[in-house]
């Protein structure tokens, strides 16, 4: 075997490790430029192996190894090239602001980590509120799917709700800082959200609002059905059905292709998300548990993420309890959608304020 076709070996169980990484820690996730020498330096490396290998050998393991370099090199360049494209300075359509990673920068912000019931380790920050008379009420700040406490809307969302309350962000499991993977089914999703609201509950505080976006208000709304101590929800463009979720639809329709689409995800969204062999119901079979506490629900006309109108939303708000109300925000989003972010706000700080 010639010297380049052991070089090729010993790169691609590099490689796996690194793989294995993205997949199973969140190590990666805030190491933008690394992640990048990592893929650039290992698309570099198997296209240069490949090259010296395809011409210097007639051997038909070289050879075999040598394409595989190649399609290797070709693979990790593109990945890359994808990564890059996501920096923020990158010109875009308005909505790939929602992706945008950022970090907080206030005095009175604290990290805290907790445990679930099934031990995975849930990574949050905790926000103080600026006016004191408020400080017996929290408001905890639920993600979507594939996005994290670090993503631009969420982390201005609690930043802003930060002026009048205390405010707890956190990332899911398999999300930014969070241990394990997510399956989308549901349940281990609302472990995470049962935990944090306990904690916060333990902290004192006598109110507790949950605003989620996507999944995250699934979650708000299946948690509190299944017992957790809720006193208000924003349930912002819910993912009615898990189904209807981006990242699982597209997971559901390159199944054939496996691990390597986990993998791309884990790389290019800093989310590790696997589907379930056995999905939870929708939310709606969630209903009649839902206590009677104020509920908002939130939804665009037309929700590009969901592929749903808002005629889905409707019936869904009709079938909620009383006391709710809704906002419909005008054109196609998926709630957090400039310029209506801003209206969004100032709608939800008012409902806050007469609710909670």
């Amino acid at each position: 075997m010639a010297a380049s076709s052991l070089v090729i070996l010993l790169l691609t169980a590099f490689m796996l490790v690194i793989w294995t990484i993205y997949w199973k820690t969140p190590f990666f996730v805030k190491k933008f430029n690394v992640s990048l020498l990592v893929m650039f330096s290992a698309a570099l490396g198997y296209l240069f192996l490949s090259l010296t290998t395809l011409t210097s050998t007639s051997n038909t393991v070289s050879l075999v190894l040598g394409c595989f370099a190649l399609i290797a090199g070709i693979a990790h360049l593109v990945l890359g090239l994808m990564k890059l494209s996501q920096v923020d300075s990158k010109y875009r359509w308005i909505h790939y602001h929602n992706r945008a990673t950022v970090s907080y920068s206030r005095e009175q912000q604290n990290t805290f980590s907790l445990k679930t019931s099934d031990g995975q380790t849930i990574k949050g920050i905790e926000i103080s509120g600026q006016d004191n008379s408020r400080a017996s009420k929290a408001v905890i700040v639920c993600h979507g799917a594939s996005r994290s406490k670090n993503t631009a809307p969420v982390a201005q969302t609690s930043l802003i709700l930060a002026e009048q309350y205390d405010v707890f962000a956190f990332d899911f499991r398999g999300h930014m800082e969070s241990s394990g993977v997510c399956y989308a089914n549901g349940d281990e999703i609302d472990l995470d959200l049962e935990a944090v609201v306990n904690y916060v509950r333990n902290r004192g505080y006598a109110k507790i609002a949950v605003f989620g976006w996507s999944i995250g208000g699934a979650a708000a709304l299946r948690t509190a059905a299944k017992g957790a101590k809720i006193d208000a929800i924003i349930a912002g463009a819910p993912a009615i059905n898990l189904g209807d979720v981006s990242e699982v639809t597209s997971l559901n329709r390159f199944r054939l292709l496996g691990f390597p689409v986990l993998l791309m995800m884990s790389f290019l969204r800093n989310a590790r998300i696997a589907v379930h062999s056995q999905t939870v119901d929708d939310i709606t079979a969630f209903i009649p548990k839902l206590p009677r506490i104020p509920i908002l629900l939130a939804y665009n006309d037309s929700d590009y993420v969901l592929k749903v109108n808002a005629d889905v939303f409707e019936e869904f708000y009709e079938q909620l309890p009383e006391p709710k109300d809704r906002i419909r925000l005008a054109g196609r989003g998926h709630l957090f959608d400039w310029p209506q972010t801003f209206f969004l706000w100032k709608k939800v700080l008012d409902w806050l304020e007469r609710n909670l």
